[in-house]
């Protein structure tokens, strides 16, 4: 998972000392959900989630007025002041972090130097969002309201990578939080309360597999485990937590997968089933460790079976 920096002196700041508990927790949810070029997908449901409390998006609107740019039609919030403070130097260098967020700022119409909307863009959308509004409707994917819902360019996923994989998750967000399927239903009555949070360490997982981070994963898994045909559902990831104990081995192994995906998991069709047997491959090690130690590496299992 990216790290973000934060400023220490964050909350002393004049005008979130006069902001209500609402509305700090909302601009700390903003600059940690954004991705790296500052550039929030408008998702007040999940927003509220993360923030434990309703939020109106008009007042909303008031409290942060000068803080966030809208772009692609509304459906997104750029966030100038992140990065302000995430790259003071500015994002004219040369490395791959930068090129990234000067692509994506282009994309949006923003001007790298200035960090405001390009004259006479007004309001830019996404060729990459726009192409696959025009796939859906092609395909007349908006007959239920998951579809309506990405044809309105609400989008669970902040990425800008799409394709049929990242498409698959988002639905399966969606399910999630709609609890649509007998499964999902199962899994809310066996975790109550804690059902959110399980979909949030799931996010971050998948999160992992299409944007990376900056430890050894940097432009996601599109060439190794989102290959795979069968990819991990929620109530499929939620089985491995629950005999994980936590979410971090599940993130190592899919790491693991990842980084040996050419000599131990092409060819291979199911996410959970190969998570599985690498996952008790990592249990069984630490249980023979005495329990106390986590391995540094996370073996290779002999043989993976579908």
């Amino acid at each position: 998972m990216a790290k973000r920096f934060i400023q220490h002196e964050l909350l002393r700041n004049p005008w979130l000392r006069a902001a209500s508990t609402l509305e700090k927790l909302l601009w700390v949810g903003l600059i940690t959900e954004c991705d790296h070029a500052g550039i929030w997908i408008v998702d007040w449901q999940m927003m509220e989630l993360m923030v434990g409390g309703k939020i109106d998006p008009g007042a909303a609107k008031k409290f942060l007025n000068g803080r966030f740019l809208e772009v692609d039609n509304g459906r997104r919030w750029f966030l100038p002041d992140f990065i302000r403070f995430q790259y003071p130097q500015g994002v004219s260098t040369n490395n791959n972090t930068m090129k990234s967020v000067r692509q994506i700022l282009d994309n949006y119409g923003i001007d790298t130097e200035n960090l405001t909307i390009r004259e006479g863009l007004g309001n830019p959308s996404s060729t990459l969002d726009q192409g696959l509004q025009d796939k859906d409707k092609d395909k007349d994917r908006v007959k239920d309201s998951v579809s309506r819902a990405c044809q309105d360019g609400h989008r669970l996923l902040v990425t800008e990578h799409r394709g049929k994989k990242v498409d698959w998750y988002e639905d399966r967000f969606r399910e999630a939080i709609e609890v649509s399927t007998p499964e999902l239903v199962k899994l809310k009555e066996e975790l109550g309360d804690r059902y959110e949070k399980r979909m949030e360490s799931y996010k971050s997982l998948v999160l992992l597999m299409v944007n990376g981070d900056d430890l050894g994963c940097s432009s996601g898994m599109h060439s190794t485990v989102l290959m795979l045909k069968d990819q991990l559902k929620f109530y499929q990831y939620s089985k491995l937590a629950d005999l994980a104990k936590s979410p971090v081995p599940i993130r190592d192994v899919i790491m693991a997968m990842h980084n040996n995906y050419a000599k131990n998991v092409k060819g291979k069709t199911t996410v959970y089933n190969t998570a599985l047997e690498w996952l008790k491959r990592r249990l069984d090690n630490t249980s023979a460790d005495g329990g106390g130690n986590v391995p540094k590496k996370l073996s290779t299992p002999k043989q993976v079976k579908q």
